[in-house]
């Protein structure tokens, strides 16, 4: 009887998860869209595109985004190499949805190679918006909107799950409720003692790492 019950339940237990997801990437989707444009606002850049917003946003989701925003500054600031002209560092010219596309791929498949962290999700969306300020600079504007796609289907396929089983977004901001943007990373370091350390160093060493891992995988796209 339970077995059978079960059985019914599954397609509106499977679709309710599916609901949850598609929520969970549409706000990852906003978040990185907010701080692209923070990124852009810091930088003196101006896009000239139109973004489609939602009409209302929840004092939930305006804190995660702050949140978002405010480590993500941390970690462009103590690390400006990593997070600056990564086109170039990869060698590779912005020129199509496919090779944003591939990058970005190639890029999340190395960054969370060795598993997720609210870190290294920040610093997806630190990259993608460096990559997006390489396509404006590279006269190529229009692909930011790929970058944002790719940001959306990246956390439905790859992060969803992970922050479902976190309790939400809103648990980034309960992880790093006492940074402040006057802080630096040596204090943020301490303040969360040997875990986080070792998770700040892993995301730097990380994202050198795959600089030059993807490196190879570029070049057979320049050479295609």
């Amino acid at each position: 009887m339970l077995k059978s019950v079960t059985k019914r339940l599954k397609p509106f237990i499977e679709a309710k998860l599916n609901e949850e997801y598609v929520s969970i990437a549409n706000d990852g989707n906003l978040y990185c869209l907010d701080y692209i444009e923070q990124r852009l606002k810091r930088s003196n850049i101006e896009s000239g595109l139109a973004f489609i917003r939602p009409e209302v946003v929840s004092p939930e989701i305006s804190s995660v985004s702050a949140k978002i925003t405010e480590i993500g500054e941390l970690l462009e600031s103590s690390y400006p190499h990593l997070y600056n002209n990564v086109s170039k560092q990869l060698k590779v010219k912005l020129r199509s949805e496919v090779i944003v596309g591939d990058v970005f791929r190639n890029f999340g498949r190395e960054l969370f190679r060795d598993g997720v962290t609210w870190c290294r999700i920040v610093s997806l969306f630190a990259f993608s918006a460096s990559i997006s300020t390489d396509c404006i600079v590279q006269g190529r504007p229009e692909l930011v909107k790929t970058v944002l796609s790719c940001v959306r289907l990246y956390v439905l396929d790859h992060l969803a799950v992970w922050i479902r089983g976190q309790g939400g977004w809103i648990e980034l901001t309960q992880q790093f409720k006492c940074i402040e943007k006057r802080y630096s990373l040596a204090f943020f370091v301490r303040w969360f003692g040997q875990s986080s350390r070792w998770m700040i160093k892993s995301t730097a060493d990380t994202l050198k790492s795959l600089l030059y891992k993807v490196n190879e995988f570029i070049g057979l796209i320049n050479s295609g």
